[in-house]
């Protein structure tokens, strides 16, 4: 592997990292692909009933293939057919739904378009059941890609260890940007900042937050003040993490997302050690309150990575240390352990697979861990990094331990930040390739 010191930062770019130059040229042509994508789905789809014609037998099928095994309970009927017949009505500043539509000049109908797309997939994922979106997109592709994102986010749920419907859910949304599509005249291109509190039914009234999900929307006027949904991209880990073929209508990290989760059901969950000890236990309450402090905000004594790769192995590397494990300044940029500046840092701290290659060194002095101890075997504090192709993506910490009638373990609270989630289940992640780090503390 290149372990060039002049390479990454975030959570993203697993082991090899990439230098900033790099990542910004990368997100430009990632941009542009997809664009590109985006306007020849548009060209070769066009089969919104408002402009075209409708779905083809093979684009029928194929849509039954996908909800086979999950149920489709109906198709989303809007309502507020009086708003939408009505000429565009600006958003008042006095009762406005989502935060800031008024203050971005955003329709009452664009408003009411966007609260009809959260609700329906939050009905979809709370019952696991997928409601068909058609009515608020123009075309069958944008439907069936999120019916195909939704569809396996149920999967997974209904996967999982615990229950997973939610008996309650509820969101707030802060529009932070409303302006003309540069791309297509009429169009408009809203971004908004979503959290939410989610109570699922295994977790015995424990509330899960997420905090600062992006949402962006390029929309379309088909008449008056009624608006439908050109495009939706997500930061929200199931959008941002899915390899969708928009040619099969599939996700193509589906079969192995299924597969480490079968894996998962036969792992042991009782007599599990480490062999490794340490001078210096782990607090682990210390990093408990910390973790719980630093979820849904950034500790301003340490620069945030969320616009360069992610802000997860730096809110994780934060949680060791208020748990007690010092810096390792022994080591450089690519073999120590500390955050002292933006300009005086290393890779580990940051970054995904560094971390992991720096806690699998046997060392005499500093941090003493166990990468990939048995699954199971984890406790508060402990961290949990996951991924798809290899569990190197993201980093979580773990909270709390969730446990079954016979006291054995079974799933993980997890906290982490970029995509920051408090009190989240580890099943309910859409990454499913996961692997315990087992830290057991520190030594003089």
């Amino acid at each position: 592997r290149d372990r060039s010191p002049s390479r990454g930062l975030g959570d993203v770019y697993k082991r090899q990292g990439y230098s900033m130059k790099r990542v910004l040229a990368t997100a430009l042509l990632l941009a542009l692909l997809l664009t590109l994508t985006a306007c020849a789905a548009l060209k070769k789809e066009n089969t919104d009933p408002l402009e075209g014609p409708g779905q083809t037998e093979q684009q029928e099928q194929q849509e039954q293939h996908l909800t086979a095994d999950v149920p489709e309970t109906k198709t989303w009927q809007r309502g507020h057919g009086a708003v939408w017949g009505s000429d565009p009505t600006p958003v008042s500043a006095s009762f406005e739904r989502i935060s800031g539509a008024a203050d971005k000049g955003m329709t009452v109908g664009q408003e009411l378009l966007l609260l009809d797309f959260m609700d329906c997939y939050y009905q979809s994922i709370s019952a696991l059941e997928v409601i068909d979106p058609s009515d608020l997109f123009t075309t069958v592709d944008e439907t069936v890609y999120h019916k195909t994102i939704w569809h396996d986010l149920c999967i997974i749920r209904r996967l999982s260890p615990i229950d997973l419907t939610m008996t309650s859910y509820s969101y707030s949304l802060r529009c932070t940007s409303l302006e003309p599509s540069p791309e297509t005249e009429g169009n408009v291109d809203v971004v908004l900042k979503e959290s939410n509190v989610v109570y699922f039914a295994g977790l015995d009234g424990i509330p899960s937050e997420q905090f600062g999900i992006k949402h962006t929307f390029t929309l379309r006027s088909v008449g008056g003040d009624r608006w439908r949904i050109v495009s939706h991209v997500s930061d929200d880990n199931a959008y941002y993490s899915a390899d969708y073929d928009r040619t099969t209508r599939q996700d193509n990290h589906f079969p192995a997302i299924t597969d480490y989760i079968e894996a998962r059901r036969d792992l042991p969950r009782e007599g599990l050690t480490v062999a490794v000890t340490a001078d210096h236990p782990y607090d682990r309450q210390a990093a408990r309150a910390y973790m719980l402090a630093y979820v849904g905000r950034r500790n301003p004594g340490f620069m945030a990575y969320d616009d360069y790769g992610g802000n997860c192995m730096n809110f994780g590397s934060q949680v060791l240390l208020a748990g007690g494990i010092p810096m390792d300044t022994d080591g450089g940029y690519e073999t120590g352990w500390y955050w002292f500046s933006q300009h005086s840092t290393t890779l580990p701290w940051v970054n995904v697979g560094w971390f992991l290659d720096y806690a699998a060194v046997e060392r005499e002095h500093g941090l003493a861990a166990v990468v990939n101890a048995p699954y199971f075997s984890g406790e508060t504090g402990d961290i949990i990094t996951m991924g798809v192709d290899e569990p190197a993506n993201h980093t979580t910490v773990i909270l709390d331990v969730i446990r079954d009638e016979n006291g054995l373990p079974i799933d993980y609270l997890l906290c982490s930040n970029t995509a920051d989630l408090r009190n989240f289940p580890a099943s309910a992640y859409y990454y499913t390739n996961r692997q315990l780090t087992k830290i057991v503390g520190w030594n003089e």
